[in-house]
């Protein structure tokens, strides 16, 4: 598709309750510079100062607490995103079964998952930590790295995985 298609598939899914994509993925639709629900991508999500950049912009306006998964191919360019969970970040087994299924028909390589803390402190909780761990590990099954998980309060992030702490869970 070229960036007009997708322009106007974009256009027509405004009237959808979730523009970013709801149900399925679309392979290669996303082009240099095409604007997707309030976030614009402008070529890859290939450095932290992208990727970053990018998934606050998820976050504009939020006053609850919500999980996005963030689909890249194997070039770090981007497939799609979607809200994974919101209202808490007690994700159940069906979340995660979900996020695979996205991440299989889309023919996801790499997934970042990103979500915030209104409360205004980016530190990762244990809950972050053991739901991070379930994540990558469920996704290793189907030969996907969970690339990172960032945590944003305000206009401060958390990468996980530039974090000692949690480094180990993205090796």
């Amino acid at each position: 598709l070229n960036a007009m298609s997708a322009t106007a598939m974009i256009t027509a899914l405004e009237g959808h309750t979730d523009k970013r994509l709801g149900i399925g993925w679309i392979s290669d639709l996303f082009c240099e510079g095409v604007k997707i629900g309030s976030s614009t991508v402008e070529g890859k999500l290939d450095s932290y100062s992208a990727v970053s950049g990018f998934v606050k912009d998820l976050f504009v306006g939020e006053s609850q607490e919500k999980v996005y998964v963030v689909m890249l191919n194997n070039s770090l360019g981007l497939i799609g995103y979607k809200t994974l969970g919101s209202g808490g970040i007690k994700l159940s087994v069906a979340h995660s079964r979900e996020l695979l299924e996205d991440c299989i028909l889309s023919n996801a390589a790499y997934v970042i998952m990103a979500h915030n803390h209104p409360g205004g402190n980016a530190l990762p909780s244990a809950a972050d930590e053991r739901l991070t761990k379930t994540i990558a590990s469920a996704l290793s099954h189907i030969n996907v790295c969970l690339e990172d998980h960032i945590v944003i309060a305000d206009n401060d992030y958390v990468s996980m995985k530039q974090s000692e702490r949690y480094s180990e869970i993205f090796e």
